[in-house]
């Protein structure tokens, strides 16, 4: 959990400097791509990273929800 939130608020901050959202699922594919493995039995790994950012009182104060699902870093 933490390491996952670490590396999406990373990628987020460089991916979406303005702030305008980036949906879970280019989150994901993003970490992947650079080699983290994110752990969980199904091959999309879009809802492991929506509760990881999305929910919680340690997501709240590194990401904010945006319009459509689409989540930004604080």
């Amino acid at each position: 959990g933490d390491s996952l939130r670490a590396e999406a608020h990373r990628i987020l901050r460089e991916v979406d400097p303005s702030q305008r959202g980036v949906h879970p699922r280019k989150i994901a594919d993003l970490i992947q791509r650079e080699g983290y493995r994110i752990s969980g039995r199904a091959d999309d790994k879009t809802a492991n990273v929506r509760s990881t950012i999305g929910y919680g009182s340690k997501s709240a104060p590194l990401f904010r929800a945006v319009a459509n699902g689409l989540y930004t870093w604080k």
